[in-house]
């Protein structure tokens, strides 16, 4: 199975952009976690949602083409290269890199009929 890792430095440059960022480093963590089957709260897990990842450049693809994944792992470093911090109390630089695995196992098949 394939992962793939993606790292993006994310600077404010106001307290609304680092309220901004606060949220995607949510939206990201919330969706590494399964959910809960109602009813099942201590065994039932629903697995989380897939990503279709997609690389491109001028709406052309750039690189191999990777099947809907899991979203593994989530690193978030606060002010990587200097303490400055806005009003709000909010970082004013945040680095995250974004682990993925492949749902499933590529095949021969998969190679070198469909790209991936």
């Amino acid at each position: 199975i394939r992962e793939f890792s993606f790292q993006f430095k994310m600077i404010a440059n106001s307290a609304r952009e680092a309220t901004e960022i606060d949220n995607i480093i949510k939206y990201f963590r919330t969706e590494l976690y399964p959910s809960v089957v109602p009813g099942a709260e201590i065994v039932g897990y629903n697995f989380p949602n897939l990503f279709d990842i997609q690389m491109k450049y001028n709406n052309q693809p750039v690189a191999t083409k990777i099947q809907p994944s899991y979203l593994r792992n989530v690193t978030t470093t606060y002010n990587p290269s200097s303490m400055g911090w806005h009003a709000n109390g909010k970082p004013s630089e945040v680095d995250i890199t974004l682990a993925f695995v492949e749902e499933r196992t590529l095949n021969k098949s998969d190679v070198s009929d469909r790209g991936y």
